[in-house]
């Protein structure tokens, strides 16, 4: 067994023992949430995501272009409300001929749900590119 194939099996546990509460998936299936996505770019870097940033946000979601797109862990609270906890975009890259290529930008996990394995589901849900299409 390589070390990949320890990492993926670790990753897998760690999906399946935080999946209840979590939920990761394009942006435009969480209406709701721009705002707190904006919010927590801005938390982390105001000086590149000014308050302004929430219609900018919110402009992706209405968007019906299949990029930008914005991915989002949010976790689920026991009254039923949610919280974005994680945020990633994603850009159409070169196309190739075997695929499509994406860039990867403005990655971020809450920083009290950092080094718990999030990060890494978000970026594994992103690889998976499920959601492109």
């Amino acid at each position: 067994m390589t070390a990949f194939d320890i990492l993926s099996e670790i990753l897998d546990f760690l999906e399946k023992k935080t999946r209840p509460r979590l939920q990761i998936g394009d942006i435009k299936k969480f209406p709701d949430s721009w705002q707190q996505a904006a919010d927590l770019l801005h938390s982390e870097w105001p000086e590149l995501f000014p308050k302004s940033l929430p219609s900018k946000v919110r402009e992706s979601i209405t968007s019906s272009e299949e990029f930008p797109q914005r991915v989002i862990v949010v976790e689920n609270n026991d009254n039923g409300n949610f919280q974005v906890i994680g945020h990633v975009k994603i850009t159409k890259g070169n196309d190739l001929s075997h695929g499509i290529a994406v860039n990867v930008w403005d990655v971020l996990i809450d920083k009290q749900r950092r080094n718990q394995g999030i990060g890494s589901l978000l970026m594994k849900h992103v690889e998976k590119g499920n959601h492109f299409f």
